[in-house]
Order: structure tokens, then C-alpha cells, then sequence
């Protein structure tokens, strides 16, 4: 439990850091940007196996439909 919230207190002291250096500075919007940019990229990169999982079971879905398994992808729980 501790480690959870060392967690939590470390990304909400991160988030305001961020949001206060996008008050100080002119170009503020720019970093902003820059940071969620960069966290959308790390987001993908820590995800990218369960994206690929996702894909491929659309891909697999599409396919068991058009080569007529419907029933197959009907009792599909995954």
C-alpha cells in the first residue's frame, strides 16, 4: 500500500510541476504540448504488447467472418 501511494503522490507532485511551468514561461502552450506529446508516445511504447493483442484479434475476428466461422467468433470470450 505504501508503494501505491509513493506512486500516486509522486504523479500528482509531477503533474503540477508540469502545469506550473506552463504558467511561467511564454511558451508555456509549447511545453505542454511537448509533455503530452511525449506521454502519449510513452503510453504506446509501455502498452505496445496489448495493442498488438487487440489488433490481432480484430484481425483474427475479420477474418473467421469473412471465411464464414461466424459462430466461431460468436462464442469468442477473448
Amino acid at each position: 500500500m505504501d508503494t501505491v501511494t509513493e506512486i500516486i503522490q509522486t504523479q500528482v507532485i509531477q503533474a503540477g510541476i508540469k502545469w506550473i511551468m506552463g504558467l511561467l514561461t511564454p511558451v508555456g502552450a509549447f511545453v505542454k504540448a511537448a509533455m503530452a506529446i511525449i506521454d502519449v508516445v510513452k503510453f504506446f511504447i509501455q502498452r505496445a504488447a496489448q495493442i498488438m493483442e487487440l489488433i490481432k484479434a480484430f484481425t483474427d475476428s475479420f477474418a473467421a467472418i469473412a471465411s464464414g466461422k461466424v459462430g466461431a467468433v460468436a462464442k469468442s470470450k477473448n
